[in-house]
């Protein structure tokens, strides 16, 4: 479980231990810096062996890209990141596509 995290400035994952009345912190995947501060909403994906975090920064309106081999870390931004610019949205809601296999976009 990834609980909303904008004050606490990091993105969190905790397991049940035991489910569904405890929860334990489990990593730290991303902490916020002066580049993307803080990161809200945020949303992994796995996709050929790859895991894919997004997750928006409110005060900058940019959706940020990061990935990992594991779920656990480390998290690196993507060299494309952020993937959408200066939205007027106040959160975005997405849908990944795919088409045969490979991704075609955020919508």
């Amino acid at each position: 479980m990834i609980p909303e995290c904008a004050k606490s400035r990091q993105i969190k994952l905790y397991k049940a231990a035991p489910f569904p009345g405890k929860w334990e912190q489990c990593a730290t995947l991303i902490k916020s810096n002066k580049r993307y501060p803080p990161l809200l909403d945020p949303s992994i994906v796995l996709h050929d062996g790859r895991w894919y975090l997004f997750s928006f920064a409110r005060k900058l309106q940019n959706l940020h890209l990061f990935s990992s081999d594991t779920l656990y870390g480390p998290w690196t931004e993507h060299p494309k990141s952020p993937v959408i610019r200066a939205t007027t949205k106040k959160r975005l809601p997405m849908t990944l596509s795919f088409s045969q296999g490979k991704s075609i976009g955020i919508v």
